[in-house]
């Protein structure tokens, strides 16, 4: 496989947020009307969201137009929702919040926390996340976002490349230790390729873990390599001591 040497470092970032915005399953908002909403549970689950501080230097908040403009993640989460669940109760959470997203480079991560109204409830949906149906929706809402984005030329050494989604693959990621009361992560791999013929990999690890009544999800993406381990790791361990 060739290297996507002609990508520019901002379009990598690009290619990036589509795919990130597919990891995010856990901003699957259900559509509860405030009210239903505990203040109390809604500030828990803000606090356990990764925030500035969790990360090394260089890292930096994504821009509003990069984080909400480019992705389609209202659309992600739509149908990741519809995928993953039948006839939702609209009462079945208490907190619902997103983390902003955070980026270097081509590597962005986000955070999601729920919080159920029992342990069992918050169980089961971490026992969904664990199933074959998982991995296909992960894998299905990846590709028809990436699929339904229009393609925008950008004009590299005086050549115009396109890109195009050619593969998706999503699986079960072994997890090096358990974060929470239980835990399980997945990860996508799509390959974009050019017109010239030169491939690139985006990469989308997604870590769940519950602890009680929350359920916390975190993205993690990256290209052309994989998200570094270690870092994915260590940030993993200060968002579970706050859960």
């Amino acid at each position: 496989m060739r290297e996507g040497r002609t990508m520019t470092g901002r379009r990598l970032a690009r290619l990036g947020a589509v795919v990130a915005a597919g990891a995010l399953v856990a901003s699957c908002s259900n559509g509860k009307p405030s009210q239903e909403l505990s203040p109390t549970d809604q500030a828990r689950a803000e606090s356990i969201n990764f925030n500035a501080a969790d990360f090394p230097a260089g890292w930096s908040k994504a821009s509003a137009v990069t984080a909400a403009g480019e992705g389609g993640g209202d659309e992600v989460e739509r149908m990741l929702q519809e995928c993953l669940t039948q006839e939702p109760e609209a009462s079945s959470s208490t907190a619902d919040v997103g983390s902003e997203r955070f980026q270097v480079g081509a590597q962005r991560v986000s955070s999601n926390v729920t919080f159920a109204r029992s342990e069992a409830s918050a169980r089961a949906d971490l026992a969904d996340v664990k199933t074959e149906r998982a991995q296909f929706c992960f894998k299905q809402s990846i590709e028809t976002v990436t699929r339904e984005l229009e393609p925008v030329p950008t004009s590299v050494d005086q050549t115009t490349t396109t890109v195009f989604l050619t593969d998706v693959r999503a699986e079960a990621l072994p997890l090096a230790g358990r974060y929470g009361d239980d835990s399980v992560a997945l990860r996508a791999t799509a390959v974009l390729r050019t017109i010239r013929g030169d491939d690139i990999l985006v990469t989308s690890d997604l870590v769940v873990f519950v602890k009680g009544r929350a359920l916390v999800f975190a993205s993690f993406v990256s290209s052309p390599t994989a998200f570094p381990s270690d870092l994915e790791q260590a940030l993993m361990a200060k968002i579970a001591a706050r859960a």
